[in-house]
């Protein structure tokens, strides 16, 4: 109320200039399985976007971390920014990041070390086929997860025109991707690939680039790189419980019980590890 009209004028303006990409951001995020569905379609059958789908819903379950943690993040951020408290969103983007790291990590592995297990416990055999599909949309998914924290700063810059862009232009480049991949018989190295593997390749350059975007325009606006150097020692002590896995998925028959006994233990020995080796600091244990 006390703003004179020009003022008030200024800052109506200013929302409206923040708030209209942010509109297009959702309608183009939205769109994009389905651009991948549409081409798939198009050129294979509705039995390949079926399992299509079966993995990306798989596959998205590596966004439910970061979901979580940032609707808690951005606010706080938003408060740090407006008192123009710049060390608080640094130590804040890379405590976050650290978190869901933590916590994608082994579900990532456990997820791409088994997908025909899990394939087949949620949809069924006939969903076999797209195991690797699977694989590549979980890295895509794991790279989101990392990404997203810098997606956060950009928007706490006030450049939602920039993300936009970005998804426009990354869009595009998945679409391209999808023209090219999805009607050829064989795709590189994969003697088995299909169309469903060639949109789940498509998807996976689409993400890893965009994630690339983000994480570099985040530094540009806002001089942040949301990593600690203990996320490398966090990947090197991963080592341990995964070689463990690996030996021990060798020796057993892969079914539903041992499949609980495996994911139990790797997970146990995983965040003990963690914790024996100093990777948290006071910070995660307070």
């Amino acid at each position: 109320h006390n703003l004179n009209k020009s003022e008030r004028s200024k800052i109506r303006k200013e929302v409206f200039s923040y708030s209209w990409p942010i509109i297009f951001i959702g309608i183009f995020g939205g769109l994009f399985y389905s651009i991948d569905s549409f081409i798939l379609g198009y050129y294979k059958s509705v039995t390949e976007v079926g399992f299509y789908h079966a993995a990306v819903t798989i596959a998205t379950l590596l966004t439910i971390t970061p979901l979580l943690f940032l609707k808690l993040f951005f606010s706080l951020i938003m408060k740090a920014y407006s008192k123009k408290d710049k060390s608080l969103i640094k130590d804040l983007s890379k405590q976050v990041s650290k978190w869901i790291f933590i916590i994608n990590l082994p579900a990532f592995i456990l997820m791409f070390l088994f997908p025909g297990a899990i394939i087949n416990l949620l949809f069924g055999k006939e969903y076999l086929v797209a195991e690797t599909s699977l694989r590549f949309l979980l890295m895509g998914n794991l790279s989101i997860s990392f990404y997203m924290v810098s997606l956060n700063l950009i928007s706490m810059a006030g450049k939602s025109k920039v993300i936009l862009k970005n998804i426009i232009f990354a869009g595009t480049l998945n679409l391209i991707l999808d023209l090219v991949l999805i009607p050829m018989p064989k795709i590189l190295w994969l003697d088995n690939s299909n169309g469903v593997t060639g949109s789940s390749i498509a998807s996976f350059i689409y993400m890893l680039f965009l994630g690339y975007l983000f994480i570099t325009q985040a530094r540009k606006y806002t001089s942040i790189t949301p990593f600690k150097k203990k996320m490398i020692r966090v990947i090197f002590v991963t080592f341990i419980p995964l070689i463990i896995l690996i030996l021990l998925k060798s020796q057993f028959e892969i079914n539903l019980f041992t499949m609980i006994t495996l994911v139990f233990y790797f997970l146990l020995i995983y965040f003990l590890t963690i914790l024996l080796t100093g990777c948290l600091d006071k910070n995660d244990l307070m």
